[in-house]
């Protein structure tokens, strides 16, 4: 399994994502890789979507079973997001 550095993580996405493993009470690595998750399969989701009724029908399952997000946790990953974009690919 791949171990991935993330570099320039400013300090308020920092409190955010240790906020987000404290309240689900994993560690801070494994909530990293439930937002990395939980991003992706949102961003799958969303290119569903644009893939016509039986795609879009596919795209709310995953909202389903996914639950939702509040504000804070939403946006958390977003910055999350941010971070990641800078990655070399």
């Amino acid at each position: 399994m791949p171990d991935y550095l993330v570099r320039g993580i400013d300090e308020k996405l920092a409190v955010r994502i240790k906020d987000y493993a404290r309240d689900r009470q994993v560690t801070l690595n494994d909530g990293v890789l439930e937002l990395i998750s939980a991003g992706l399969d949102s961003r799958a989701a969303h290119v569903a979507l644009s893939g016509g009724p039986r795609a879009a029908e596919r795209a709310t399952d995953v909202h389903t079973i996914g639950g939702s997000w509040n504000s804070d946790e939403a946006s958390a990953f977003a910055d999350a997001l941010r971070a990641l974009e800078g990655l070399p690919r």
